[in-house]
């Protein structure tokens, strides 16, 4: 019996294979049209197999339980046929897949009041009788006749669907599977010509991998997890990066194209994580991520980066329209979280391409960096000012010789303000001990003052003041500040002013070394 299925067993065993290698991917599309096609396939086989076991004796059955096994054997691959044609119907004419479902049912009916029919009434036409091809009995007439041209139709207009639709598809994968298709149909032909359904199991089979291979790829389901945050359904962050290498390079070329660069983050996650639990967090992300999707809806792409933070790119769209749906953010978030414990909001900061910016890295860290300063500056408000924008200026902050300073080890914290841009550069020790998300930083001194302690703080804001005016050009102050851990540490702040000329802006400079002895 083993000599006789020795293929049908091959194909069983590979089919059981993909059928438990695509329960694994489970891609959200496609997985179950993929796991009806291979029982479809499964079952083909089995009754093929009870078929030519009943018809060569090995398997002892009445003649009608016989008959059903044929039957279900030449109804399974119809099914199977249809399976694949569904599937591209609804890649290409999703409207038409009900007229579809509704024209199968019709024909499956048409067949097997057929099959009834001969088998009811008297007639000249033989349902299904046996041939022996070398020495082993196969089944023909009718009934598989009319069987296997159902199928062999459904397959047809499959090829027929891809080929109007070929333009549509992805090149490398056309390339292949067309071909492949139209050979099948020969190998089909072929069979059917000279062995009637000897070649149907192994056919079947060819087509289940062909099928997984180019509409189930598990390429392309890895890479789509890969490019698909998988909390929220929207872009990740190697699809993000993705897409900021390929709009880098057509910045480059064209640098008068338009990008709005957004970013939002997420007010207050860590405490909804640590008072309501990581599955009340992973709804707020979701809450988010929803009302972004809901808002945005003329952003080029839309990724989540980070745990609390999402990035929004528009291109070449009108920064009036871009805002207006940035702005309309907070208000449809406080409007959706109004049943929630505690007020769900945003903070939003975008840059836009101007002329100031060299690449498109340059916009984006002008779009963080408002981001960041909106955050610190609306968090008494938890974050429901509109989107703010920040051109960034870099100018004078780039000095190789502040450069060399970090890297020495006379100095704790280094720092050099622009008077002129508001900007602000820490050295990289400043940012890594107190968790700033970046060296430079619009308004640092505003932000710095919220990490002073409320005793120290309005002397070093005067301080600050005093020597940004350039009513004095030294100053040392003594003052306690939170590091990222929250805690109080002493530190003694010493500062300069230098006064700029011609296009040179004025500077303020200087650094902040521990001390535990104030």
């Amino acid at each position: 019996m083993i000599l006789i299925l020795r293929g049908e067993i091959v194909c069983l065993i590979l089919l059981t294979f993909l059928w438990f290698f695509s329960s694994k991917l489970k891609t959200a599309e496609n997985s179950k049209s993929f796991a009806r096609l291979i029982v479809y396939a499964l079952i083909h086989i089995v009754f093929a197999s009870a078929s030519i076991l009943a018809a060569n004796g090995v398997l002892e059955v009445v003649p009608r339980i016989a008959v059903i096994f044929h039957v279900i054997f030449y109804l399974s691959a119809i099914m199977f046929e249809k399976e694949i044609l569904f599937f591209v119907i609804n890649m290409f004419y999703p409207k038409r897949l009900t007229l579809f479902k509704i024209i199968n049912i019709i024909i499956i009916a048409l067949y097997l009041i057929f099959i009834i029919a001969l088998y009811t009434f008297p007639s000249d036409i033989v349902p299904i009788t046996y041939e022996s091809i070398r020495g082993m009995y196969f089944g023909k007439g009718a009934v598989m006749q009319a069987g296997y041209l159902i199928a062999v139709f459904y397959f047809i207009m499959t090829v027929c669907v891809i080929a109007v639709n070929r333009k549509k598809m992805r090149k490398k994968y056309m390339a292949s599977l067309l071909p492949l298709l139209c050979v099948l149909i020969i190998i089909d032909v072929v069979q059917a010509v000279l062995r009637p359904f000897l070649f149907s199991c192994g056919l079947i089979t060819i087509e289940a991998v062909v099928f997984f291979l180019f509409l189930e790829n598990p390429v392309l389901s890895f890479e789509k997890k890969l490019m698909t945050d998988a909390l929220t359904g929207m872009g990740s962050r190697h699809n993000y990066e993705n897409a900021i290498e390929e709009l880098g390079k057509k910045y480059i070329k064209n640098p008068s194209d338009t990008y709005l660069i957004a970013f939002c983050d997420i007010n207050r996650l860590r405490a909804v994580n640590n008072h309501y639990g990581h599955l009340e967090g992973d709804k707020y992300i979701t809450l988010v991520a929803n009302v972004l999707s809901e808002c945005l809806k003329n952003a080029y792409g839309i990724y989540r980066i980070g745990g609390d933070e999402f990035v929004a790119i528009y291109t070449g769209k009108n920064e009036l329209l871009a805002v207006s749906e940035l702005n309309s953010v907070s208000e449809k978030l406080k409007t959706k979280g109004q049943n929630l414990e505690y007020e769900p909001s945003v903070s939003i900061g975008y840059a836009v391409s101007e002329k100031n910016y060299k690449s498109i890295n340059e916009i984006i860290q002008a779009a963080d960096y408002a981001m960041y300063a909106v955050k610190n500056r609306t968090e008494a408000k938890d974050g429901l000012g509109p989107a703010q924008k920040l051109n960034l200026d870099l100018s004078g902050l780039k000095d190789k010789f502040f450069d060399a300073l970090c890297m020495s080890k006379d100095f704790d914290y280094l720092f050099i303000s622009n008077l002129e841009t508001h900007v602000s550069r820490i050295s990289p020790e400043w940012k890594e001990d107190f968790g700033f998300e970046s060296e430079f930083i619009y308004d640092f001194w505003t932000v710095w003052a919220q990490r002073i302690h409320p005793d120290d703080r309005q002397a070093f804001l005067d301080t600050i003041s005093s020597i940004s005016k350039g009513h004095k050009f030294y100053k040392e102050l003594a003052f306690r500040a939170s590091g990222k851990d929250g805690e109080y540490k002493k530190f003694i702040f010493r500062a300069s002013f230098l006064s700029g000329s011609g296009d040179d802006p004025d500077l303020l400079l200087g650094y902040m070394t521990f001390n535990d002895t104030i």
